[in-house]
């Protein structure tokens, strides 16, 4: 489990730096050497490639910052960033969409929609009388 270098979880962490620095309720990037500085790790004068060869449980995982700030934006109003309510709203239309495309729930494809009229297979393909370029 993640504790900083006072021993504070990670969403305690995460929650602090939201309400301190509010840059970073929008830009995961700045959240996470944010984070990072808090764990002790100087991302200024620690190459990637030294911190990726820490151990596993000795370094935070980027996703795992990135979910904390969604579930403390969640649940703390004051943490969130100019950009949380436009996530909201397309998230929700995207929901909202989905539901609406008709599919086959075996295949996942959509259905195919009906012909429209003239359209061979609807039986109105020898019917063409009043069509002005059938003569």
């Amino acid at each position: 489990m993640y504790r900083d270098l006072f021993g504070n979880d990670l969403t305690d962490v995460v929650k602090t730096i939201l309400l301190g620095i509010p840059g970073t309720r929008d830009n995961d990037h700045l959240l996470f050497l944010e984070v990072l500085k808090r764990t002790g790790i100087n991302p200024d004068t620690m190459t990637l490639s030294t911190y990726l060869l820490k151990p596993p449980d000795s370094v935070v995982d980027f996703e795992s910052v990135r979910r904390t700030r969604q579930r403390v934006q969640q649940f703390h109003p004051l943490t969130r960033g100019k950009r949380y309510e436009e996530r909201i709203r397309r998230s929700q239309f995207i929901r909202e969409s989905s539901r609406k495309v008709p599919h086959d729930a075996t295949t996942g494809e959509k259905d195919p929609s009906p012909d429209p009229p003239g359209v061979p297979g609807d039986g109105s393909e020898g019917n063409r009388e009043g069509d002005p370029s059938h003569r």
